[in-house]
């Protein structure tokens, strides 16, 4: 048996997409954009405040079921440039 997790305090899932999906007790969480739930809109700045939103929206899919970040076996982040993977300031 499967269930949609949905929560209000992250981005509305696109198209067929859920923001979850619980199955067998293990919550799938899908991807998380770094949109900022209230505007709609991705977040102002660059890839460290990007990464924040989209960090901070897949932790309140999760907390909407009781999960919480240190819950997660895996998590990916897809980058479209290498040389922002450095952060440092």
């Amino acid at each position: 048996m499967k269930k949609v997790v949905t929560s209000t305090k992250a981005p509305a899932a696109v198209g067929t997409y859920s923001q979850a999906i619980i199955a067998d007790k293990t919550l799938y969480a899908s991807g998380q954009l770094p949109i900022d739930p209230a505007t709609g809109n991705f977040v102002k700045g660059g890839f460290k405040e990007q990464l924040a939103q989209s960090l901070k929206n897949l932790k309140n899919v999760l907390e909407s079921e009781g999960y919480t970040l240190a819950d997660a076996v895996k998590v990916t982040v897809y980058l479209s440039d290498m040389s922002k993977l450095c952060v440092a300031e």
